[in-house]
């Protein structure tokens, strides 16, 4: 007999019972303890709408990495979580979506390193009510475009497609 928590059944399910694919559920229903190893785990069990490209998510939390992946699913890109904290830096990605409260030194140096790594993809940086002066040092480290928050979906994924959109059509 296993023991499985109600909010835990249908993660436990779908990795420990073979024919439960079908089985609903979400990464928020693994435990808050839950490592780095059983989120990779987790999603590498998902299938990803990737009509669009992967978007690298630079984000503090797990919480506001979910919420911006649910987001950017809507639009039919694949997600990926660079932990703002880790080294660990995503590769290959047409875009990358940096989730700060407010712009410094560390945002900064974020942009940087993925306009290095990356020249060709599309850089947004997610400020808290940005001033001028927060947007100009963003845009000169590198970031394409800011979003100020609060947003709505649909202004975010606008922003994202018309840029995507438009680096291709120059590429072309």
């Amino acid at each position: 007999m296993w023991l499985v928590p109600w909010h835990q059944w249908g993660t436990w399910a779908n990795i420990n019972l073979p024919w439960s694919d079908s089985v609903g559920c979400s990464s928020s229903s693994l435990p808050v303890t839950s490592t780095a190893g059983d989120l990779a785990h987790y999603w590498s069990r998902q299938i990803l709408p990737c009509a669009d490209g992967l978007v690298a998510i630079d984000a503090r939390d797990r919480d506001t990495a979910e919420g911006i992946a649910d987001a950017l699913a809507m639009g039919g890109f694949a997600t990926a979580w660079c932990a703002a904290q880790s080294q660990h830096l995503v590769r290959g990605a047409v875009a990358y979506v940096c989730d700060a409260g407010a712009m410094n030194d560390t945002v900064a140096d974020r942009l940087r390193t993925y306009r290095v790594m990356a020249p060709s993809a599309h850089i947004s940086v997610l400020l808290s009510f940005p001033h001028l002066d927060d947007v100009r040092s963003a845009k000169s480290a590198g970031a394409d475009f800011v979003i100020g928050k609060p947003f709505t979906i649909s202004e975010f994924l606008g922003q994202l497609t018309t840029a995507l959109g438009e680096s291709r059509r120059a590429a072309a």
